[in-house]
Formats: structure tokens, C-alpha cells, sequence
């Protein structure tokens, strides 16, 4: 395999997660940025939106209309923090809790099905393998051109 084929390698398996990822959501249907947000506020104490803009990476017109649908759909509620009228805090409704005990963990549901039939000891040194390159990456960041 020459050297450009592994960054296709590595879209192409990106692709099929997320594939197997939104395929698993539509069943509740959730997109995955909405299961992302979901998630981000079942999974932790007094979040609001800012830091969930940050933990995703995404704007705040595109955080806003994930709030607005999950809202809609009953999922969340937000309220008006005291201390800043502009941030909101976030929470599950308690039909946003049940969905949440429903959907098992999407990522572990593919974890299972791409490890199948590979040896604890090759998924071990594929683990080491990712986060020195992820490291790579990160630490050369300006550097690459």
C-alpha cells in the first residue's frame, strides 16, 4: 500500500462508522450531531451551551438550531442561566432520559462489530498506533506543508 492510499484507508473507515452510526440513530430519529448533544448534557453536571460548542468544535447558529430541534422534540429543556442572560444551561426532559437508556452507546455497538475476529493484540497495537498519530498530528500542527 503506498503511503497516500493510508489516508484513503483511514476516510474510508471513518465513512462506514458514521454510516453504521446514523444507522443505528435513524432508528430513534436522531441525527448524530443531535445524539452528540444528547449525550454531551446526559453525560455531564451543569453544561451549557458554550462548552458544548467547544467539546464539538461547532458554531453557535449551528449548536442553536440542534437546541431548537431537540427542544422540539422534547428531548431537552434550556434555561436561562443568572449570571449571564446570553448562556443557557441544558438538561434532559424526562423523555430525553428515557432515550437515553434506550440507545445503547452507538461507538461501543460499532466497536463490537469492527474488532470482530481480530486479536486483543492487534486492536492493542492499533490503539498505540492511533494515538501516535494523533499525537504526530497534533504536535506538528503548523509545521505540515
Amino acid at each position: 500500500m503506498s503511503k497516500s492510499e493510508y489516508i484513503y484507508t483511514i476516510k474510508r473507515v471513518n465513512s462506514l462508522m458514521n454510516q453504521a452510526i446514523d444507522d443505528i440513530l435513524k432508528n430513534y430519529g436522531l441525527a448524530r450531531s443531535q445524539y452528540q448533544v444528547l449525550y454531551f448534557i446526559a453525560n455531564s453536571k451543569n453544561i451549557n451551551q458554550k462548552k458544548i460548542i467547544e467539546k464539538m468544535k461547532i458554531e453557535a447558529a449551528t449548536l442553536s438550531g440542534l437546541v431548537d430541534t431537540l427542544e422540539s422534540k422534547r428531548y431537552i429543556k434550556r434555561t436561562q442561566l443568572k449570571e449571564d442572560k446570553r448562556s443557557h444551561k441544558l438538561e434532559l426532559t424526562s423523555q430525553g432520559k428515557k432515550l437515553m437508556t434506550e440507545i445503547k452507546h452507538p461507538g461501543l455497538v460499532i466497536e463490537k462489530s469492527m474488532f470482530k475476529n481480530i486479536s486483543s493484540n492487534h486492536i492493542k497495537l492499533f490503539k498505540s498506533i492511533m494515538i501516535s498519530i494523533i499525537n504526530n498530528l497534533e504536535k506538528n500542527k503548523g509545521e505540515i506543508l
